[in-house]
């Protein structure tokens, strides 16, 4: 048996285990439950994507905001 086939098996080895533990995981937790975990999955994982949106905003507008103060300010 040469490198390539099983290299190919072991994919197909790995990706048989992976569908059966979805499937074992699907049929002992119901599927609400799964729902409410990938989503909040999804959450967590998009938190620093927020966050890095947050604080981009913060500097924008408080860059404006600092410079709206100065204008009225220096002008009066």
């Amino acid at each position: 048996m040469n490198m390539e086939t099983r290299y190919e098996l072991g994919k197909l080895n790995c990706f048989l285990w992976s569908d059966f533990f979805v499937a074992v995981v699907t049929i002992y937790i119901k599927p609400a439950v799964l729902t409410y975990v990938v989503g909040g999955a999804i959450l967590l994982a998009a938190i620093p994507f927020l966050l890095a949106i947050a604080v981009g905003m913060v500097a924008w507008y408080g860059a404006v905001a600092l410079l709206i103060l100065l204008f009225v300010f220096v002008a009066s």
